[in-house]
């Protein structure tokens, strides 16, 4: 009976963890799978982003990085700090990432749990 339980507990564990992948390669797998060309210019700005987050770090920067508090943060103020039309980029940037949470989660780049929080800031 243990056994069986510590094999369920496992699976659950292993399930639910997201793989770890680069942004810049989960964005591009999800523009290639959309092919909406409009897109590329958002996940540029995205990507500009976490450049600008994440300027100091020497290491590539990973999905699990941009989380919903980056996400919140990148709509909120980022926008508003850089682009003169931000609310239009805005309106914009939600429908893609929106659309980029469920590629995400049905390739396990996003947890369920990290899934339904960038819905809850999207």
């Amino acid at each position: 009976m243990a056994l069986l339980i510590s094999s369920h507990t496992a699976f659950t564990l292993k399930t639910s963890m997201s793989q770890k992948i680069k942004a810049e390669d989960a964005f591009r797998l999800y523009l290639q799978e959309s092919q909406d060309h409009e897109a590329a210019a958002i996940a540029s700005i995205i990507l500009e982003y976490l450049s600008f987050l994440y300027s100091a770090e020497e290491e590539p920067i990973l999905l699990e990085d941009f989380s919903e508090y980056e996400v919140d943060d990148l709509l909120e103020f980022y926008l508003m700090d850089n682009y003169q039309d931000y609310e239009k980029i805005r309106g914009k940037m939600r429908v893609f990432l929106k659309g980029f949470v469920r590629f995400a989660l049905a390739k396990s780049y996003l947890s369920k749990e990290e899934a339904r929080d960038w819905k809850n800031v999207l």
